[in-house]
């Protein structure tokens, strides 16, 4: 979990910290900036501040400039192929397909999971044959998820 603290905040070059009051600047023109994390997405800047994080002081001032960071949700889409030569009727759905305990449906993105390791599978069938996984999935149907990953893991069954 990150905290406000974790963003790196300043006002010009001077480090603040999120929710304190700072009366040590001067009338004038200012730029509020955070170093950011590549783990979330930056908002615009907001309440005093202008959308590039720029805010004018006068003599008794006290304003507030915001910003909001949203985490970015890692995707998962499976994708099962089933190739029905010699009399199969079976479709990709009817596999009961799943990442950890979780069932999906094939080719659908999924944003529900969290970051770290997941692992796809299928219920099967006895009269067909599986692959191996493959795409972003290991061969035993294991992946690791970051924040902001939009990983594909894939399956065919004959």
């Amino acid at each position: 979990m990150l905290f406000r603290s974790d963003f790196g905040l300043k006002i010009d070059s001077t480090a603040v910290t999120s929710g304190t009051t700072n009366d040590s600047f001067s009338t004038g023109s200012h730029t509020a900036s955070e170093a950011g994390d590549l783990d979330y997405t930056a908002g615009l800047w907001g309440g005093a501040c202008a959308s590039d994080g720029s805010v004018t002081l006068a003599a008794g001032d006290d304003k507030t400039c915001t910003i909001t960071n949203t985490f970015k949700k890692p995707k998962l889409t499976l994708v099962k192929t089933v190739v029905n030569t010699g009399g199969g009727t079976k479709g990709a759905n009817d596999f009961g397909l799943k990442i950890d305990s979780t069932a999906v449906t094939s080719g659908t993105t999924n944003d529900s999971f969290s970051t770290g390791s997941h692992t796809a599978s299928e219920a099967g069938d006895p009269d067909y044959t599986a692959g191996l996984w493959g795409g972003a999935c290991a061969s035993d149907g294991s992946v690791t998820l970051a924040a902001g990953d939009d990983k594909t893991c894939t399956i065919t069954n004959t």
